[in-house]
């Protein structure tokens, strides 16, 4: 894979979706959302009731997805591909 330059990486396009996933607790989830990542390039996903408790985040070769959130307030749940990694500077969950 070719690495991109800086004035190339404010060039190319960057796809963004949202996806209602309903359970990431269903063996094999997280691969089905890697799969649609990729068929669509989609470098940034924003995901909805994952119902994953806690605060913290998984790193796989392909992916790193983030979560946040509690029984009662999903919150700030995003995966993303691997190309965005090296934008990431920190992770800090805030419960709200």
């Amino acid at each position: 894979m070719k690495q991109m330059t800086t004035k190339e990486a404010w060039k190319s396009d960057l796809i963004m979706a949202t996806w209602n996933v309903r359970t990431m607790l269903i063996p094999g989830k997280m691969q089905e959302i890697n799969k649609e990542m990729m068929k669509y390039k989609i470098h940034i996903i924003a995901l909805y009731e994952i119902l994953r408790q806690g605060q913290s985040s998984i790193d796989k070769p392909d992916y790193t997805l983030l979560y946040s959130g509690s029984d009662n307030r999903p919150a700030g749940n995003w995966i993303y591909d691997k190309t965005m990694k090296r934008n990431q500077l920190d992770f800090e969950p805030q419960n709200m």
